[in-house]
């Protein structure tokens, strides 16, 4: 693995990873992307973008691309533990305008490709399966970041900016004592399901004490279906696990907020998700 230094690296390609590496090479700067995956991969995510969202995207130069993978949702259904259904459609209020009067629902690799097929259209040197191990600090000041690639050889990659966007289970943060444990004690779980009518003009929430749902429409056919759930003991984070199920299902739900049979399209996949935050998600060095 080569070790050219750069002006900036960047640690995780996903949206805020690419993004930072997308606008920083339009400014000239030369920048190291890093990331431990290939693209595209399954990510755990609520898949959906809000109406602003696209005056980002067009910035970053993926806002046609996007519009081509992407449902319009026109508002939400929030459904509470006793019944209440509140309807909220996203449009002009007053003298505010929204760059959409529409959300999107997306999937969520389909997202990340579009951000990184970007990221590969300009001068940036990308790495993929390129996993971060440490940071180089010296007297006080991040100056690079160790890294192993897929064949198990080491590099020290060296930058005056060190940018960590590598997600809840940063190994920037860890290193630079940035993590701490959070009271919130949560798991997050998606699965795609098919066979389900009556949802796709709107997302829906659906909300208990200790859970929230939420689904959205796929432009492939079927609906995503993300869910988080307070937990009362604490576990190890960054865990994940992926499990399956085929056939008939009861475990989704209707627009109406009644069980509805549908089949499952995808392994769902889950993840203990919040059990740890980041102080800064950042580190400077400087020349």
């Amino acid at each position: 693995m080569t070790t050219g230094a750069a002006d900036v690296i960047v640690v995780g390609a996903g949206p805020a990873g690419a993004a930072t590496a997308i606008l920083l090479a339009e400014h000239g700067v030369a920048v190291q992307l890093l990331d431990r995956a290939r693209f595209p991969r399954p990510k755990i995510c609520g898949e959906y973008l809000s109406p602003e969202a696209p005056r980002v995207l067009d910035r970053l130069g993926v806002l046609k691309t996007v519009d081509g993978l992407a449902t319009p949702l026109a508002g939400m259904r929030i459904t509470a533990p006793d019944g209440t259904v509140v309807i909220g459609t996203y449009r002009t209020v007053g003298d505010w305008r929204p760059y959409r009067e529409h959300a999107m629902a997306i999937e969520r690799a389909r997202l990340d490709e579009a951000l990184v097929e970007r990221v590969r259209a300009l001068p940036i040197d990308f790495r993929e399966h390129v996993r971060v191990t440490d940071v180089l600090v010296e007297r006080g000041e991040v100056r690079g970041v160790v890294a192993v690639d897929r064949d198990g050889r080491a590099a020290r990659l060296r930058a005056r900016l060190v940018i960590a966007a590598d997600g809840r289970a940063s190994v920037v943060a860890e290193r630079l004592g940035l993590r701490h444990g959070h009271r919130l004690k949560r798991m997050a779980l998606v699965t795609y399901v098919s066979g389900l009518d009556g949802c796709r003009d709107y997302g829906e929430v659906f909300v208990d004490p200790t859970t929230r749902s939420s689904i959205r429409s796929r432009p492939t056919g079927g609906i995503s279906r993300s869910s988080s759930r307070s937990r009362t003991r604490r576990r190890g984070a960054g865990a994940s696990k992926r499990f399956s199920r085929r056939g008939p299902s009861t475990s989704s739900t209707s627009p109406g907020g009644s069980p509805a049979r549908g089949s499952w399209r995808r392994s769902a996949r889950w993840a203990r998700s919040h059990t740890r935050w980041t102080r800064r998600a950042w580190a400077v060095s400087s020349s």
